[in-house]
């Protein structure tokens, strides 16, 4: 090669290997954390359309057919990386239902947190304070602020029977409670 002559970039995998596609996920908090457990076991990832998914939100995952960002990895590593997330999946649909009570009517787990009545009010007086004179502005401002704080029992909505109730939410399980990957000890 003469020294004259810019040099040519190849982007080609070294290994000539194919790249599949894992995916899509939720967010972007979801697929930064998936790729990083990739890492840690030995398993090279890349991200893709996480700029899109940043500008548009959520209507990426729904407007698209791609359905969100989704991870790259190499064809022979595919199915190692789909048992990691797959496992990633499981003890976050575990944790879910251990953070929410169950449904009284079906005992089915886990539930989905609602907003219970007062909060709606509160909300609604909040957004009714842009149609007021100034002067009543802050005093409907105080009593929406009030009725958004006011503690009040969760309330919850189960997926299954559709049935809603209110029920205090159960204390989350604590790093010691959840268990850990088993690390071998090292012989001295």
């Amino acid at each position: 090669m003469n020294d004259s002559e810019p040099p040519i970039l190849s982007y080609a995998m070294p290994d000539n290997s194919k790249l599949v596609r894992i995916g899509p996920f939720h967010d972007l908090l979801d697929l930064g954390m998936a790729r990083n457990r990739l890492g840690q076991e030995g398993i090279e990832a890349h991200t893709a359309g996480e700029n899109l998914a940043a500008a548009l939100g959520p209507i990426y995952g729904g407007a698209y057919a791609g359905g969100g960002p989704f991870l790259l990895v190499h064809e022979a590593d595919e199915a190692a990386a789909r048992q990691i997330i797959a496992d990633i999946e499981s003890r976050r649909r575990q944790r879910s239902a251990a953070e929410s009570p169950p449904c009284p009517a079906c005992q089915h787990r886990p539930t989905k947190p609602m907003l219970r009545g007062l909060r709606w009010i509160g909300i609604g007086i909040l957004a009714a304070t842009l149609f007021l004179p100034e002067i009543l502005r802050v005093f409907t401002i105080i009593a929406g602020l009030a009725m958004l704080l006011w503690p009040v029992t969760p309330g919850w909505k189960c997926p299954k029977c559709g049935r809603r109730f209110a029920a205090a939410a159960p204390t989350p399980p604590t790093e010691d409670d959840e268990p850990e990957d088993e690390v071998p000890e090292s012989a001295p």
